[in-house]
């Protein structure tokens, strides 16, 4: 491989990862669009669902003060009961083996499953 292709290489993995590092802290938040801030209250139907208003009062701060991460519904992380390729929940940095549960998506997870939030161990 020449130089050029290193260079290359180098800089579309700084692409990469600044992309990452604004698009993820937003996944992880929320959307910041006004049809879903709590100001509005309200989903792009304009009413607010049952389980997002728990979502939003159960939500607060841990015993060391910090913000709560808002995990994502299973829907939105495209989460699916088969592995993709060899990518799958038990070898992503986000799943709690002992548990059967995701530091990122709601409810139960598969070992087997993914999801497009896969990052590896």
């Amino acid at each position: 491989m020449d130089t050029h292709d290193k260079q290359r290489r180098i800089l579309l993995r700084g692409a990469l990862l600044s992309g990452c590092a604004v698009a993820v802290p937003s996944l992880l938040s929320g959307c910041d669009s006004p049809q879903n801030t709590p100001e509005t209250g309200t989903d792009d139907g304009g009413a607010m669902s049952d389980k997002t208003s728990q979502n939003q009062s159960s939500q607060g701060e841990d015993s060391a003060g910090a913000q709560a991460v808002t995990k994502l519904s299973k829907e939105k992380a495209e989460y699916r009961e088969q592995p993709n390729g060899d990518q799958q929940c038990g070898t992503c940095m986000h799943f709690n083996a002992g548990s059967g549960t995701c530091n990122l998506v709601e409810g139960q997870i598969s070992a087997n499953g993914w999801c497009s939030l896969w990052a590896k161990k």
